[in-house]
């Protein structure tokens, strides 16, 4: 991520389910772009809930990577209002989405410092 810099803040169990950036997933909102203007066709994001997880937030998903907290949704503000964390990652296909399902995992949460 350019011109970032992370430093480790905490680790936390969440729902991790996936998206992607087409009509399919996200309805009238799919206009190639996430929340926060980036590309999103740049498979490097996540959509969570800028309560609890802010904007820009590095998310180390084991097995997954790394990835940046750039896009939210409905579920995933409905589930910090319930007191728990969702992401929702972006991937490029509804097959590996229906393949990958909904996991609870313990994901490592960084916070940028520039």
């Amino acid at each position: 991520f350019p011109n970032r810099k992370y430093v480790f803040w905490k680790t936390v169990t969440c729902k991790v389910t996936f998206y992607t950036p087409d009509s399919r997933s996200c309805g009238k909102f799919a206009d190639g772009l996430t929340s926060k203007m980036d590309n999103a066709y740049r498979f490097d994001g996540v959509a969570g809930s800028s309560d609890i997880l802010p904007y820009r937030t590095g998310v180390l998903i084991p097995g997954i990577g790394i990835k940046e907290v750039d896009d939210t949704g409905g579920a995933m503000r409905q589930a910090a209002r319930r007191g728990f964390y969702h992401i929702d990652v972006r991937i490029r296909s509804h097959e590996e989405a229906s393949r990958l399902g909904v996991k609870w995992q313990i994901i490592h949460l960084f916070k940028t410092i520039n």
